[in-house]
């Protein structure tokens, strides 16, 4: 990307890293994720490569089936969920590589260090 001065990183963290929503040590990593995605846009900027990221909310995945989720911290769940509206739907794979593709093109080119939240309003 340097040789071609031009070029688009795109970090994929979480709603847990922007608001500590998730478990210990997967939201101080997805947090790592945004610092580092900012620090990497402040280096680069001048070299024409940007650097933002995407962070999704629920997504219907293996991960968040019924059986899965009760073996989730049983008291951590419904503390979160007091700050989300969980009636909203969850974000598609779709609409998350949506919000990716328009960081990698072109119609971004003036966008570097930002993180982009894809979660149908669950966090507002």
């Amino acid at each position: 990307m340097e040789p071609a001065k031009t070029g688009s990183i795109v970090n994929i963290s979480s709603i847990g890293g922007v608001f500590g929503s998730a478990g210990i040590s997967y939201s101080a990593a997805k947090s790592a994720m945004l610092g580092m995605t900012k620090n990497i846009a402040i280096q680069f900027a001048n070299k024409g490569i940007r650097c933002n990221a995407v962070c999704p909310g629920p997504t219907p995945t293996e991960l968040n089936a019924p059986e899965k989720i009760a073996t989730f911290d049983a008291e951590f769940g419904p503390q979160c969920h007091k700050h989300m509206n969980m009636s909203l739907p969850e974000t598609t794979v779709e609409e998350q590589a949506s919000a990716i593709l328009f960081f990698a093109s072109d119609e971004s080119k003036g966008i570097t260090g930002q993180v982009l939240i894809v979660d149908n309003g669950i966090t507002l």
